[in-house]
């Protein structure tokens, strides 16, 4: 029997190097967390497929911090930062 690794979806670490980078006017590739240029105190929160924002009104690169949610996380989660 193959052994199988169960992993929180949050902890991933699954996903390639490629879907934790964007830069401005790309489509997010995950939700979550993305920090300008790995400026954490800077991140902001976008949706996958959301565009990918610009910074002060310039292009900029963009780094996932936190994230990985499901679409069914995503509504919890949304619903539990309006209380």
């Amino acid at each position: 029997m193959k052994n199988r690794t169960l992993r929180h979806p949050f902890l991933s670490n699954t996903r390639s190097s490629r879907n934790r980078e964007a830069r401005t006017g790309e489509h997010c590739p995950l939700t979550g967390w993305w920090a300008p240029g790995g400026d954490e105190a800077e991140a902001l929160f976008v949706a996958e497929g959301s565009i990918m924002p610009s910074r002060l009104g310039h292009s900029t690169s963009w780094s996932l911090v936190s994230g990985g949610l499901a679409s069914g996380q995503l509504a919890s989660a949304s619903a539990g930062g309006a209380q």
